[in-house]
């Protein structure tokens, strides 16, 4: 497999990895998501029979993805409880609303441009 490809299909992973945190298996944190990118990763690195030295370029991108993007996907808890503030108010504050859900999309494409980079 190309160098090219293995990198896009890393990022690929990776996505779905860090986009899929948190769902349903109790409280995600950074720890557990690092573990989760690195099982994900490597089991990918396993189905293409991976070199050691691409394991090791592989795993880097991987690790510093985990990193950079896990604090703005674990944030969510703070965005949601912002919202559901909001809606529990007798009367909705629409431009409030509409700017915490501008916050948490910018913070999110930032994590898409972050993996689109990687």
């Amino acid at each position: 497999m190309s160098v090219m490809k293995m990198m896009v299909a890393v990022a690929a992973v990776t996505s779905v990895a860090l986009v899929g945190c948190g769902r349903g298996h109790g409280e995600m944190t950074q720890e557990r998501l690092n573990k989760m990118v690195s099982w994900k990763v490597d089991d990918f690195l396993d189905s293409v029979d991976a070199t050691d030295a691409q394991r090791d370029h592989v795993n880097a991108i991987a690790t510093r993805m985990a990193n950079d993007v896990g604090p703005v996907l674990l944030d969510n808890a703070e965005s949601r409880a912002a919202l559901q503030k909001l809606f529990e108010s007798q009367t909705v504050d629409a431009a409030s609303v509409h700017a915490t859900l501008d916050k948490r999309s910018d913070a999110l494409k930032g994590v898409a441009h972050k993996v689109a980079d990687a």
